[in-house]
């Protein structure tokens, strides 16, 4: 049995999916990991695509799946249940996995972990930090798992849980991954661990996303709906974790909401729409998103930008300072 699988999901990405190929395949196949492509897409370029990696480029750690009829879910499902490795490391077709953190992972899977998590945004200053406690790891690192490529876990956390069950209860949640994940772990013993650290790069090409045009109703309607499906061990802190991910993925602090203002994807219609939910995604007052759902998108943009050129000079100064 192989230690570990990047396992991918697609849909008519190609040329997405073929600069990460480029950027990573060899470097997996150099460290024995294998890479499973997962395609839905309508067209047969991505399929043209993998296959001339396996047989022109003789990557053979590459294994290609494809059927039209999946949706996200199920698409998502046969891509974390892998049978034939002993982890799985779920990542988007546009998530270029770095060499640090790969050697990283490699050397803990030795270690016995159930779940490794990687954080590129540890804002809350865990750091370094190991659990046996399934319901503080949901506590700290649930909104973390939300990220393709953050997580690692034991192929058997899924291949364990009944089916029937899991799309039954999570079916068209978009968050089948992390609540199967933490219904896996909800009644065992529990070896997992955070680590920060930029794991990833992202494609370059990638195209604006699905979620950020449907913020609201993904990371507010569907996250809320699915978090409180868990089970009841977790009850004590699935309002933190609902909030924490609007906070610290900063969806929803001031600075998010001014991204999706500009993007249309906050408007005084989705205020309007969404204004029983907003309190339990986002710490800013409801006065605060009324007014930047009025804002002329343009100023949004303009504040993002000079937010962003902030951000840079001070960067600038600590690395000067560090000199």
């Amino acid at each position: 049995m192989n230690k570990l699988a990047v396992s991918i999901p697609t849909y008519n990405n190609p040329d997405i999916l073929k600069e990460t190929l480029d950027r990573e395949a060899y470097m997996l196949k150099e460290n024995n990991v294998l890479i499973y492509i997962f395609d839905s897409s309508t067209n047969d370029f991505t399929q043209n695509l993998v296959m001339s990696y396996i047989n022109d480029k003789n990557l053979k750690n590459i294994f290609y799946n494809r059927s039209d009829s999946l949706n996200l879910d199920h698409k998502t499902y046969h891509a974390v249940i892998l049978s034939n490795v002993e982890y799985v490391w779920l990542c988007g077709d546009s998530i270029i996995i770095n060499q640090k953190s790969l050697e990283m992972v490699l050397n803990l899977l030795d270690k016995n972990f159930d779940i490794i998590v990687l954080n590129d945004r540890d804002r809350e200053k865990i750091g370094l930090k190991e659990y046996n406690n399934s319901l503080e790891f949901f506590k700290e690192c649930c909104w973390c798992c939300t990220f393709y490529g953050s997580t690692i876990h034991r192929a058997s956390i899924f291949i364990d849980l009944d089916k029937d069950y899991l799309f039954n209860k999570y079916q068209g949640s978009f968050f089948l991954y992390v609540c199967g994940l933490f219904e896996g772990i909800a009644e065992k013993e529990l070896k997992a661990i955070h680590i920060p650290i930029v794991f990833r790069e992202i494609n370059r090409m990638k195209k604006r996303s699905f979620w950020l045009r449907n913020a609201f109703d993904v990371f507010g309607v569907k996250w809320i709906n699915s978090i409180n499906k868990l089970p009841m061990q977790y009850d004590i802190y699935k309002k933190n974790v609902i909030l924490k991910h609007g906070i610290l993925a900063e969806l929803f602090s001031k600075k998010g909401l001014l991204k999706l203002r500009y993007y249309n994807a906050l408007n005084i219609e989705t205020y309007i729409k969404y204004n029983d939910i907003l309190c339990q995604i986002s710490n800013v007052n409801m006065n605060s998103i009324k007014r930047i759902a009025k804002t002329p998108r343009i100023c949004c943009y303009i504040i993002t930008f000079l937010n962003r050129i902030k951000v840079r000079i001070q960067l600038i100064f600590s690395n000067n300072k560090n000199i």
